[in-house]
């Protein structure tokens, strides 16, 4: 695995949204090796400073910069050994499994929730600089609002359970999707049967999904149909995988074309922390920087040697949708086999052809219950004679 930098937005909306791109292009061009991007309208130039973030003791790199809509984008890297980190006050994530439990989401372990209308602390502009006080950069509480729910054909499944069906395209006049919510944007608001489904304010009503984590907080609150969009295509090319691994590779690289982009990190951000971090208090040792022909005493002065500081090429992803891309594409350009049960199609992390107790709990204990009927079934049926074809019960 390449190492990575993985740039998650607080909100998330959809990178089929013009102006969600346009900001993602300017917070990449921008960016100079901070923790934390604020993209904040009305700013007339980039500016950087340090401070001290919630839960942080250290300070923190961060920065301003000009953007269409409001965002605070998190910047964090994805070692080669796959540890992925947010700064030394946190603990490096394993990411192993990760790309194994979003091709097996059951996507009844979340929620529909109501229209949430966050807010977000942002640096205060005036004329269009940042305001100032006690030599401090203020800040200010915002409400902020997503991308507008998806206005797609709603359907009642099933009144008593109640249970609903939500679809895109709205019919089979429309192309093929590619980013359901950006497509949706302007589609009118209506139930499937045409009525109008705006509330008494005038606005669409509308519904979000709620991840469990770790997704939540990967994908954003702004999160729609884009995130379903792409776990459906990543299973496809994962069962398409076995019958053509080039193909499937071809099509992943396609379909992440929005999400990846080259970049370019410092050694010691994308190489030496990560692996540093993911050892603990142990791994703050001369032989997590000496292996890179550092000489120092200790992580500080380790971290300010010109080998350390050296730019060393990454994969930059946006957003969850953009990590899970690259670790399917990492997946495939590696040649290791996806296995599958062959009773429920979940996707093992273990050369196996079914599930065990460990894949999914449900899928074993029906096969195990299978097998039993099976036996019962075998001792209790008739066994020939072998004499004239006649029966004879156990």
């Amino acid at each position: 695995m390449r190492p990575m930098q993985v740039w998650v937005p607080a909100l998330g909306n959809s990178v089929g949204l013009p102006w969600v791109r346009r900001d993602m292009q300017r917070a990449y061009e921008a960016w100079r090796d901070e923790e934390v991007m604020f993209l904040v309208p009305g700013l007339a130039e980039v500016r950087r400073w340090l401070m001290t973030l919630e839960k942080l003791e250290a300070n923190s790199a961060v920065a301003a910069v000009p953007g269409e809509h409001p965002e605070t984008v998190f910047v964090l890297h994805l070692s080669a050994n796959g540890y992925l980190w947010k700064s030394l006050q946190t603990p490096a994530w394993r990411i192993d499994g990760l790309l194994e439990a979003w091709l097996n989401f059951d996507v009844q372990n979340g929620r529909l929730i109501s229209p949430p209308s966050p807010t977000m602390w942002l640096p205060s502009v005036e004329n269009g600089v940042l305001v100032e006080r006690d030599k401090a950069i203020r800040f200010e509480s915002i409400v902020v609002e997503t991308a507008a729910p998806p206005t797609v054909p709603i359907s009642i499944l099933d009144e008593e359970r109640r249970e609903i069906g939500i679809h895109w395209p709205p019919d089979e006049r429309w192309p093929a999707t590619v980013h359901p919510d950006a497509e949706a944007a302007d589609y009118p608001p209506q139930y499937s049967d045409g009525t109008d489904r705006a509330d008494e304010d005038g606005g669409p009503r509308g519904l979000y999904y709620w991840w469990p984590p770790p997704f939540g907080f990967l994908f954003g609150l702004g999160a729609g149909l884009d995130v379903f969009k792409a776990l459906v295509d990543m299973r496809k090319i994962s069962a398409e995988a076995a019958k053509g691994r080039q193909a499937a590779l071809s099509r992943a690289r396609l379909r992440a074309s929005d999400y990846l982009s080259e970049g370019d990190s410092t050694l010691w951000s994308a190489v030496i922390l990560p692996t540093a971090l993911a050892l603990g208090p142990d791994g703050f040792t001369a032989a997590a920087w000496e292996t890179h022909g550092i000489i120092a005493t200790d992580l500080a002065e380790a971290s300010k040697s010109p080998r350390a500081n050296e730019r060393v090429p990454v994969v930059r992803a946006w957003g969850g949708i953009g990590l899970l891309w690259a670790l399917l594409i990492d997946r495939l350009e590696s040649d290791r086999p996806f296995h599958t049960c062959e009773l429920c199609g979940r996707l093992l992390s273990a050369r196996r052809k079914v599930c065990g107790k460990r894949d999914d709990a449900r899928c074993y204990k029906s096969r195990r219950a299978a097998d039993k009927r099976r036996s019962r079934a075998k001792m209790n049926a008739p066994h020939s004679s072998g004499r004239g074809g006649r029966d004879a019960h156990c």
